[in-house]
């Protein structure tokens, strides 16, 4: 559970990190706008994917790591 608040918690500040970088126009990079959004979403595929873990370990008390 604390690895899937960890995957949320950065999925969400990292936009707002990125656009604190400094850059020499004043604006973000572009390549961020293609980079962010997909990192967001591989983000969100290893939460959900560590839930089901979970969700299949709490069925199956054997499976456990």
């Amino acid at each position: 559970m604390l690895t899937n608040l960890i995957y949320w918690g950065v999925a969400i500040l990292l936009p707002i990190g990125m656009r604190v970088v400094p850059t020499s126009t004043g604006a973000s990079p572009r390549i961020f706008e293609l980079v962010i959004p997909l990192f967001q979403i591989m983000l969100a595929f290893a939460a959900a994917r560590n839930f089901s873990s979970a969700l299949r370990a709490a069925g199956n008390p054997e499976q456990r790591d």
